[in-house]
């Protein structure tokens, strides 16, 4: 199936079933300090409520749960959400509740929402609907957050430290799951997010941007490309060719160190209603 109809069959599929597992294994966590700066950018002092909407194995909700009495999370896959359940359990946070739910068709009886988190989730949905539906909903001092991470299996990276290896992987990739459609693309991602954007009556407020360094295994990186979409049982029919393939496609970049490095950048957009902005005076500058 070519990789334009993958995308446009979403809605009648669920693109991420079979993949929960590999999904929670390989998918980091989002690093508490670039949390704690969108509190700070947002006043987030621990009370109210957040909504994260396509939530997966917990990436976002848990850590971010700190700075909310209660935490809504919601995700169209069962089986994600179970993950999600255990990673909560197993890191002791106790104030978050899991919805099986699409995004467009949460409740607007949650009560006391400070703030709507989409991690890497938005492009999944009708982005239209769903931000007209947020528009009516937010309370006026709340906001809605769009978190979104550098894709190296998807976009090679323009640092030279790093670009050997990602440049191997990104065309081991482009064999298996296409290169054709630029809907892959991360600037493809971006763009259209911000086609919604402008649609819309939000308006983005703030960005906070944050970077990383992290060392990867030749198998964390296998792993994190078999959470992706097009890697799923139902789209890869030959998932051990796939793996071998970016075996041999990596290892030879790691053989040095069994490491392979990457710098991660990390962005949050922050927007809010913009009737709302205009009735309030406490909206904070724009944050780069």
């Amino acid at each position: 199936m070519p990789v334009s109809e993958k995308i446009g069959a979403y809605h009648s599929h669920r693109p991420f079933r079979g993949v929960a597992e590999t999904y929670a294994m390989y998918r980091k966590p989002w690093p508490n300090d670039f949390l704690a700066e969108i509190a700070a950018v947002c006043r987030f002092d621990k009370t109210g409520s957040l909504l994260d909407l396509g939530c997966g194995t917990g990436q976002l909700a848990v850590p971010f749960s700190i700075w909310f009495s209660h935490v809504f999370a919601l995700d169209l896959e069962k089986e994600m959400l179970v993950h999600a359940e255990n990673y909560a359990m197993e890191t002791g946070v106790k104030n978050i509740s899991f919805l099986e739910s699409a995004a467009e068709d949460f409740s607007e009886d949650l009560p006391n929402i400070k703030a709507v988190t989409i991690a890497q989730a938005f492009h999944w949905m009708k982005r239209e609907i769903l931000l007209s539906k947020l528009e009516r909903f937010l309370p006026e001092d709340a906001v809605l957050i769009l978190l979104n991470e550098a894709r190296p299996e998807l976009e090679p990276s323009s640092d030279s430290v790093h670009s050997a290896w990602r440049s191997s992987l990104k065309e081991a990739m482009n064999k298996w799951i296409g290169d054709s459609d630029p809907t892959l693309h991360p600037i493809y991602t971006r763009k259209t997010h911000q086609k919604a954007i402008d649609a819309s009556n939000f308006t983005t407020t703030d960005r906070v941007i944050h970077q990383i360094e992290r060392t990867l295994t030749v198998d964390e990186v296998i792993g994190r490309c078999l959470s992706i979409t097009f890697c799923g049982p139902d789209y890869l029919k030959d998932r051990n060719a796939f793996v071998e393939d970016l075996r041999q496609v990596l290892s030879p970049h790691a053989a040095q160190t069994g490491k392979l490095s990457e710098t991660v950048e990390m962005e949050a957009l922050i927007l809010r209603p913009k009737k709302k902005i205009t009735a309030s005076s406490n909206v904070t500058p724009s944050h780069k």
